[in-house]
């Protein structure tokens, strides 16, 4: 365990320990305040113990890119404990996200709903197959992905968005979502 996770343990345990001895002394509301930041922050520290690797890093371009333009993509993840990773999967995807209002009928009469529809169209990927790393390694992708050029630029209207991701999926056995991703914007301006 690192020095400064060390140090989150002592003061959340130090919480603990003090309010209980607080409590029990003289019962009140700052106790149990104390008691809870003390559980909060040993709660935190082992999550943080827990995690198999450290926060992902996906660098994608900030400026706007044009219909057709290629671009980079940079997926970094320092693993922190042994970890088979099954496989990565980078991903550019269009969204689209539609809201519309419609009428219903049922026992009471006729109603209005609105509804919210999103499709997501994978317009290119590349899969790395998985391996075992080892405390320290650090995952490091690196792909150029393309607009497709008969691509829709980024558009946003009342009812209507249509919106570029860069996803990246890093598939692990017994672990739940492990995905990131990062907007793009796309302008109507084609690529030379």
């Amino acid at each position: 365990m690192s020095k400064p996770a060390r140090a989150w343990v002592v003061v959340g345990s130090g919480c603990v320990v003090g309010s209980v001895v607080w409590l029990i002394v003289s019962p009140g509301v700052l106790g149990a305040v104390l008691l809870a930041v003390g559980v909060v922050i040993l709660v935190i520290a082992t999550i943080g113990r827990l995690m198999r690797f450290t926060i992902p890093e996906l660098d994608v371009p900030d400026t706007p890119l044009r219909v057709g333009e290629p671009f980079s993509v940079s997926y970094r993840r320092r693993c922190k404990r042994a970890t088979d990773v099954s496989r990565i999967r980078l991903e550019l995807v269009l969204r689209e996200t539609v809201k519309y209002t419609a009428e219903g009928r049922g026992r009471d009469g006729t109603y209005t709903y609105t509804e919210t529809v999103t499709h997501e169209n994978l317009a290119q990927d590349f899969v790395v197959a998985g391996r075992r790393f080892e405390p320290g390694q650090t995952i490091n992708e690196n792909r150029t992905f393309r607009i497709p050029a008969d691509g829709m630029h980024t558009f946003t209207a009342d009812h209507n968005r249509i919106e570029w991701y860069v996803v990246v999926h890093m598939d692990m056995p017994r672990s739940g979502d492990n995905s990131v991703e990062e907007k793009l914007t796309v302008s109507p301006e084609l690529a030379e």
